[in-house]
């Protein structure tokens, strides 16, 4: 079923509508409603509707204003626009947007119904061609592999000096001053023809894009976004980092609409060096790890989950197998670890019993150093407490319960500073919320570039942790403060509106009575009245 938002500012004109049409035997569903084109553009946001049917005329937000700014998030969304007879000239401008269903009013039944087929074709038609099972797999057997695809992979490996020649001769952004590495991983990875059809979804999205580079690294589509600084530095970094993260949100939409297939982008921190792809490679990978912890999010951002010092324990001369305990300790949960821990001495049964404890105890300083680089004291203090007494396992079984013991209350720790980070950061967004209500230009994009998270990451942490949307806890507090204000008889409502960070006095009754249930001139009555 494809999922439609209904926009129209007259509640009969929605319900007539919805009951015209049997909506479902055409494979599509109402999902949603709004009055205004406002309202709309904060649901799209949050549902992500596969089609917008949305009158022109309409308060605080009109239909072709709506449509110019789902343009700008999702240019290829269906919209069909409802207008009258004397709106000709709206319906040019319509047609100018991209938009080619438009529907007069009255809305005639068979008019809607014909449109619904042909727009379900052309979606079953978008669906079919990014899925087409004997293409792919035409695709997929005839398919060599690009020079520049063969370097980029060499570079995510690190092996950037044996191959730096080719780089340049084969034109890949090496002159660049930031880059970020973002990695598409299928949950269910079983079928290669899925993995197909996410990079041909990956790719297509990129081809005019000439800020990014698409590859398949280790099976996974990966994409590398460079981006060369015009004056300063600090002040373009975040704009590049916050356009990014946008790109690849958009991009998971797509590949989600396309396929139905569950996939998760795990994006790297910005890197300023084009032979250090390999860190950002590692980065993006550990940023998937996260899914554990966060399992509402499909696009992970590294920076959103670690600060600068997990960085250093990638690069500390730790073996592989060391080096993934590390990873499974910061990033699973208790079956992981025993598995791990399990895996790793089955190997070393065949060490001489001072080996194994060498090995041992280059485990325990690795745990210790990441006790003291993450500020984990009393993990630290307790593990060399317990020094002594780890030295006395002397045999596999020991050492295997010690360490499951010791990394246990780490993970635990971990588990309980991200925790507190979460608390904290939501703190710091409600108390911004306070102190900056007022400003009609404060929302979504202003708060997280204070607190320096991605949206996505903000958005649904802040509703999990809340129970309440950000757009809906920000009208909420000008709402509560609007109230108080409201005792004062002196002030107008058009002047409370604009005191309270609204721009339209008739978008804020509107929000008003949407929140309280009566109007603002109402609710000073009732005030009058218990004075």
């Amino acid at each position: 079923m494809y999922s439609i938002l209904l926009v129209d500012d007259e509640t009969m004109v929605r319900r007539v509508i919805q009951s015209k049409i049997p909506w479902e035997e055409y494979g599509f569903v109402i999902s949603d409603e709004a009055e205004n084109g406002l309202e709309a553009l904060e649901i799209i946001q949050e549902q992500n509707p596969d089609v917008i049917i949305t009158d022109i005329k309409m308060p605080y937000m009109d239909g072709l204003t709506l449509v110019k700014e789902i343009r700008k998030i999702y240019p290829e969304k269906t919209v069909i626009i409802l207008s009258g007879y004397d709106e000709f000239t709206y319906a040019q401008n319509a047609i100018e947007l991209g938009i080619s269903y438009y529907v007069l009013k009255p809305v005639n039944k068979e008019d809607i119904i014909e449109l619904l087929k042909k727009i379900k074709v052309n979606l079953d038609k978008k669906i079919q061609e990014a899925t087409d099972r004997q293409k792919l797999k035409q695709l997929y057997d005839n398919m060599i592999p690009d020079m520049q695809e063969q370097l980029m992979n060499e570079i995510y490996a690190g092996k950037f000096k044996e191959i730096i020649a080719k780089a340049v001769e084969y034109n890949l952004p090496i002159d660049k001053d930031i880059y970020i590495t973002s990695i598409v991983e299928i949950e269910d990875h079983t079928d290669k023809l899925d993995t197909l059809a996410v990079r041909n979804i990956v790719d297509n999205y990129f081809k005019e894009d000439k800020t990014a580079i698409t590859s398949c690294f280790k099976d996974q589509a990966t994409i590398t976004f460079f981006y060369k600084v015009k004056m300063d530095k600090e002040q373009e970094e975040p704009l590049f980092i916050k356009n990014t993260l946008k790109k690849i949100e958009d991009l998971y939409q797509s590949i989600y609409f396309y396929t139905k297939i569950n996939c998760n982008i795990g994006v790297s921190k910005p890197i300023y060096n084009f032979a250090d792809l390999n860190i950002a490679s590692k980065q993006a990978i550990n940023a998937l790890n996260y899914k554990t912890y966060y399992p509402e999010q499909n696009v992970l951002y590294i920076g959103d989950f670690e600060d600068d010092t997990f960085i250093s324990l990638t690069t500390k001369n730790v073996d592989e197998a060391v080096q993934n305990l590390i990873t499974i300790v910061t990033t699973g949960n208790s079956n992981t670890i025993d598995a791990a821990v399990d895996s790793l001495f089955s190997k070393e049964r065949s060490l001489h019993p001072l080996e194994l404890k060498s090995y041992f105890f280059k485990i325990l300083t690795t745990i210790i150093t990441i006790s003291s680089e993450l500020k984990i004291a009393e993990n630290e203090n307790t593990i060399l407490e317990n020094f002594a007494s780890a030295s006395e396992a002397n045999t596999i079984q020991k050492i295997r319960i010690y360490l499951k013991d010791t990394l246990h209350k780490l993970n635990l720790e971990l588990k309980n500073k991200r925790k507190q980070s979460g608390i904290a950061f939501i703190e710091q967004a409600q108390n911004l919320i306070e102190a900056n209500y007022k400003s009609p230009r404060f929302g979504l994009d202003t708060i997280c570039d204070k607190l320096h998270l991605s949206n996505a990451y903000f958005s649904s942490t802040f509703k999990k942790e809340t129970g309440t949307a950000f757009v809906k806890a920000l009208t909420e507090t000008r709402i509560k403060h609007a109230k108080k204000l409201l005792a004062n008889k002196d002030l107008k409502t058009y002047e409370i509106a604009n005191l309270v960070g609204f721009t339209d006095s008739n978008y804020f009754s509107f929000c008003f009575k949407k929140i309280t249930g009566i109007s603002p001139k109402m609710y000073r009555k009732s005030l009058e009245q218990n004075e």
